[in-house]
Order: structure tokens, then C-alpha cells, then sequence
């Protein structure tokens, strides 16, 4: 799969039987695609810059190639903050067990824990009381997505 982040085209391409290749351009994609990532089980994913959006891409078959797009979007705020910060994912599917981690820009951990997300919107409380003004990113993880955001603690 490739994307035109200027054009807003999507296009899949897999080998056919002649030692060719067949391309498809996909319609109703959402555009400003800017990356691709690949999870630890395997499943593709992209990112919707302009809207800070991450996909995932699920693809019936190569020989009829339809996408299914997935969001999950997951917004900080108020960033920066100064003791408490919420981790906002709007979500169509629920996950269990998903790990966050709060490092500073060493990568030290600061905070680490978990949480479920159900499908829909979904609101996380952190608070950062204990945690000095700065730079810092927050981790999340789970085998079926994995995320990284960087907020500012202001105190």
C-alpha cells in the first residue's frame, strides 16, 4: 500500500500471475494519510496527520481489495496541563489491558499502568501532581496498537 499525502490518494499493489503488478487506486479514503506502521501482530496501520487520526487497514482479499478503516483517535488535553491531563480515544473497537507509560524525554519511566477501552469515546485521568514542569511523552500500548504523544507539564 502507498499513499499521496499532497493528492490524497490511496492505492493498493500486489504481484499478479504474469510477474506483473496489479495497482488499485482506493476510493473514500480518508486524506492527509502521512505513515504506515506495522503492529507486533502483524496488522497495518495509518496515520491521518491533519486530524491526528491513526487507522487501521484491514483488507478483504488481494484480488478484490476493499479498506476498511478503523479509527481510533486519542487527543491529550489541556496540553499543556499542570497537574491533571486526560487521555481522550475515541474508539469503534474495545480493547482490554492497554498499557500506558509516562517518560521523560530520557526515557525514564514516571508513571506506568493500565486501562480497557470500551468502543466510543473514553476519557483517562492522569494526574500529574508528582511530575515537574517539562517535556514529556506518554506510551501506549497493547498487541494490537500502539501509540506516542508528547504533552507539557507547566508549573
Amino acid at each position: 500500500m502507498f499513499a499521496d499525502y499532497v493528492t490524497g490518494n490511496f492505492w493498493t499493489i500486489y504481484p499478479d500471475s504474469a510477474d506483473g503488478w496489479i495497482i488499485n487506486r482506493q476510493v473514500d479514503v480518508q486524506p492527509s494519510i502521512s505513515t504506515f506502521g506495522e503492529d507486533v501482530s502483524g496488522e497495518l496501520y495509518c496515520a491521518n496527520l491533519d486530524a491526528g487520526i491513526i487507522y487501521h487497514v484491514a483488507a478483504s482479499n488481494f484480488d478484490d481489495v476493499t479498506l476498511t478503516l478503523n479509527p481510533i483517535e486519542i487527543k491529550l488535553y489541556p496540553n499543556p496541563c499542570s497537574q491533571d491531563l486526560t487521555v481522550l480515544i475515541i474508539s469503534d473497537e474495545s480493547y482490554t489491558n492497554v498499557g500506558y507509560l509516562v517518560t521523560d524525554l530520557n526515557g525514564r519511566i514516571l508513571l506506568k499502568d493500565a486501562f480497557d477501552v470500551k468502543a466510543g469515546e473514553n476519557a483517562i485521568a492522569l494526574n500529574l501532581q508528582e511530575i515537574a514542569g517539562g517535556n514529556y511523552f506518554i506510551i501506549l500500548k497493547h498487541p494490537e496498537l500502539s501509540w506516542k504523544g508528547s504533552f507539557a507539564v507547566m508549573k
